[in-house]
């Protein structure tokens, strides 16, 4: 199908999670949208390449507000993909008694001030940690998803509302236009829309530097996340510990295996736009490990994991606002009309965020 400059009143550019949900919020208002996704399917990148974590607020004891918003968002993700959340998973944190930032005591009365229940952590549990290294364990709400069982109802959803989906299609480039925004793609074609929504994580500032318009003030990060087989006293378990010593091993669905991160080595490499979209060598970037130096001290904490092997690793360029380097609170980012009227830019880095950007995006819409 050859798409005409009249096609469409909606574009969404980017086939994440964030995308594909504001395509379907903006198909229950607009007849005619599109979706347009670089790679072969949606949710191939960042909304994969991560911890299937839904965020119950535990995970941010030093910023209240980030905690209390995902606190209020978690059940409303678990109503919103009930079929695509983990069964029988058991999630604890524990807070490590040397250079933690956090003491078990603030923990809990954090949890307590913005309502995230603790559990009684189970004997079994409690004996896989090194007592020297853990001031306190606890057992949370807190879910797992599955990335692959997630792709499939967002697909489903979006056919469901007519959303024309276009994969192996990549915006390049946006101008202004006396109708609406100009989408130019990189195998020629330009196409008119009244709105478009750029969704694209990482590759945001490419578009708009080549578009000529400001860049956003992003730092870069390329991360690892190794897969490892857990052991059989692991399985169905996540474990974080927090928070100067932050690391988290937790199941990934999706492949059967689990998923490790370390705050100290899985950023491989750390970068700024300097308004050129300069970037490293990511092949390069990508063809090491540091799976190594994660499992060893991660096994101070948790002797089980000694030995346990690296299947593959998830590596991705994590994108993050500058203004979030000085506390623990998630990247969110929303510009309406950014530069050119109808060019709207949406950045997030945690799933569950996307509430608060459809929030943000449906009340802006009604009043057009």
């Amino acid at each position: 199908m050859s798409v005409k400059t009249s096609d469409f009143e909606v574009a969404v550019v980017g086939g994440g999670l964030y995308g594909a949900m504001i395509a379907l919020v903006m198909a229950k208002k607009y007849r005619k949208v599109i979706l347009i996704e670089k790679f072969d399917g949606l949710l191939t990148r960042a909304s994969y390449n991560n911890q299937a974590r839904v965020h119950n607020g535990y995970h941010y004891p030093r910023s209240f507000l980030t905690a209390l918003r995902s606190h209020a968002n978690y059940s409303i993700f678990l109503n919103d993909f009930s079929d695509a959340i983990a069964d029988k998973t058991g999630m604890y944190y524990a807070i490590a008694k040397t250079f933690s930032k956090t003491t078990a005591r603030q923990f809990a009365r954090v949890c307590e001030q913005f309502g995230s229940p603790l559990r009684p952590v189970e004997e079994r549990v409690r004996s896989l940690f090194n007592d020297v290294l853990i001031d306190d364990i606890f057992k949370v709400d807190e879910a797992i998803f599955d990335a692959g069982i997630l792709r499939k109802i967002l697909k489903e959803r979006l056919r469901k509302l007519g959303v024309k989906v276009m994969y192996k299609t990549q915006v390049v480039e946006v101008a202004r236009d006396p109708q609406g925004v100009v989408l130019k793609m990189k195998d020629g074609r330009d196409f008119r829309v009244g709105e478009a929504y750029i969704c694209t994580y990482s590759q945001i500032n490419r578009i708009l530097i080549a578009s000529g318009l400001s860049a956003l003030p992003f730092k870069y990060e390329m991360t690892e996340m190794p897969l490892f087989r857990a052991p059989v006293e692991l399985e169905g378990i996540g474990i974080t510990v927090l928070d100067g010593p932050f690391w988290g091993a937790l199941p990934f669905p999706d492949r059967g295996l689990h998923t490790l991160y370390h705050v100290r080595y899985t950023v491989h490499a750390t970068w700024f736009d300097d308004g050129r979209g300069i970037w490293p060598d990511l092949a390069k970037l990508s063809s090491k490990t540091n799976f190594l130096y994660m499992i060893k001290d991660a096994a101070r904490y948790l002797p089980i994991l000694s030995g346990v092997r690296r299947e593959s690793s998830l590596y991705e360029v994590r994108t993050v606002l500058q203004k979030d380097e000085i506390n623990d609170g998630r990247p969110i980012l929303y510009k309406r009309n950014y530069d050119i009227p109808g060019l709207n830019v949406v950045m997030g880095g945690k799933i569950d965020n996307i509430y608060d950007i459809l929030e943000k995006i449906e009340k802006d819409e009604s009043s057009v």
